[in-house]
């Protein structure tokens, strides 16, 4: 039987690109030149220093995950099959991430506790194992971050995790309250009570942002009631529920076993799958939902679709092929479990206007592409800008500070440089934003419309200057009320 030689194109990376993160995502296309097979289902070899790695190829399309070292990595993507022979080559650099804001990763243990989290069968549930799976979900994180912004033409801005020995680690954090208070308490009061206790330990050091995962959380099938469960993100803090722990990976190699596994979810724990009722819509819900409190803590709202709203729950679909699409909800989501309530905070949409300078009105952001392909887990576009342009996503050139944002009235004035202006609701929802990125010069002064304001209950402003500086302010047209700097 003769083999046909196919062409291997990536859609996301060309040769020579750098990258500051460890975790890296390729996509593309293999196609046969001789026209012979209209689409392809096969096998993709990528071969890089240290690993060689096989990925699915469905209807033509692949997806890879890969992990490079520091400097020059030659990757070589093969498809070497009964039928199609083809290889594609290129040069990525890793190059060291040099800014000085981290987000720190932390496993809390309850005192007198051992750290093992919640799981079935033979899953392991070490202290130990939940610090790699949660290494390994971030950095993915991390990966889609970039891409999602990169996507926008933004760049591949990403946040930075903090390192010992050059590599990223989660550190297990021994906490002076029991699992007994833990499982008293409700969400927002271990949210409160963590983050006092951090902050009397030091662990918030200036440039210091801190992603929590409570070990203790444990789901009780007989009353049908979760405990020790929290979700909730602002501030310096994120800090989520280990409910999930069980269907993460241990491992970059087996990320995309877990995104598309279809064992059902085990009766004795907490589905949190967003009604798919398996591993993998646990993995990709739970860990969507930490993408989700992380975005709080670098200043985002709740949009009305994307990452901050429920898009979180497929991201699996943008790591992966051929996944099914899971159902998906623009509702407040409530679960019942006995006399306890879980609430996932996502409010029901709002729709967001956007007004742009310097290009073309924006309109819908979902117009301006093919979103659903590989799911909604993607940035609303002011979500987008903001963490372009936040003192957390990398180290950028210095630039004089003319002085500090303003806002009397519906007058905003920027020394420095308008890059942003969000309007958002008395309950934290993005109503309407002004793009000022493509504007060919700086514009140091804004003045919102009362049109623009006058429906909304309560109303407040973000405003992002060129130099990344972040103000809050609560619009009061009574009173004048001061400016809070985040």
């Amino acid at each position: 039987m003769s083999t046909h030689p196919v062409d291997i194109n990536l859609e996301n990376v060309s040769s020579n690109d750098s990258f500051e993160y460890s975790i890296i995502f390729l996509k593309g296309t293999v196609t046969c030149r001789e026209n012979v097979c209209k689409t392809l289902n096969c096998k993709v070899l990528v071969l890089t220093d240290d690993e060689t790695s096989e990925f699915t190829v469905q209807d033509g399309r692949f997806k890879c995950i890969i992990d490079l070292k520091l400097g020059r990595n030659l990757v070589n993507v093969i498809c070497d099959s009964d039928l199609h022979v083809g290889q594609y080559s290129l040069n990525l650099e890793r190059k060291p991430n040099i800014c000085d804001k981290v987000l720190k990763l932390l496993y809390v243990v309850p005192k007198g506790d051992t750290g093992t989290f919640q799981s079935s069968g033979t899953c392991l549930n070490s202290a130990e194992s939940a610090c790699k799976r949660i290494v390994t979900g971030v950095k993915l994180l991390q990966c889609m971050t970039a891409e999602r912004l990169n996507e926008l033409g933004l760049g591949r801005k990403t946040f930075n995790l903090s390192t010992e020995n050059g590599q990223e680690i989660c550190e297990i954090f021994h906490s002076q309250y029991t699992k007994e208070q833990f499982f008293s308490w409700t969400s927002e009061k271990i949210w409160n009570m963590t983050a006092r206790e951090l902050l009397v330990g030091g662990v918030f050091a200036q440039g210091v942002k801190v992603l929590a995962f409570l070990s203790c959380t444990e789901y009780f099938r007989e009353s049908n009631e979760i405990k020790g469960y929290v979700a909730c993100g602002r501030g310096h803090l994120a800090m989520i529920s280990s409910s999930g722990l069980h269907s993460w990976a241990c491992d970059l190699k087996d990320v995309v076993s877990c995104l598309t596994s279809s064992i059902p979810i085990d009766s004795s724990l907490f589905d949190d799958s967003g009604s798919r009722g398996t591993l993998s819509g646990c993995y990709a819900t739970t860990l969507g939902a930490a993408l989700h409190e992380i975005g709080h803590i670098f200043d985002l709202v709740h949009t009305d679709f994307g990452v901050m709203a429920r898009g979180f729950e497929e991201l699996d679909l943008f790591f992966t092929v051929g996944n099914p699409q899971p159902k998906h909800y623009y509702t407040e989501m409530m679960r019942r479990c006995a006399s306890q309530e879980i609430s996932v905070r996502v409010r029901a949409p709002t729709k967001v206007t956007s007004v742009s300078f310097g290009f073309r009105p924006i309109g819908n952001d979902k117009d301006d592409r093919k979103w659903d392909r590989d799911g909604q887990a993607y940035f609303h576009r002011s979500a987008a800008v903001l963490l372009s342009g936040h003192p957390w996503f990398g180290k950028r050139c210095q630039l004089e500070d003319k002085g500090p944002i303003q806002i009397s009235g519906l007058e905003v004035k920027v020394p420095n440089g308008i890059r942003l202006i969000e309007l958002h609701t008395e309950d934290d929802r993005l109503v309407k934003y002004w793009d000022f990125t493509k504007n060919p010069t700086n514009i140091h002064r804004y003045c919102l419309s009362w049109f623009d304001v006058k429906d909304v209950i309560q109303p407040s402003l973000l405003v992002q200057d060129v130099t990344g500086k972040i103000v809050t302010h609560y619009l009061n047209f009574d009173a004048s009320i001061p400016s809070v700097s985040q």
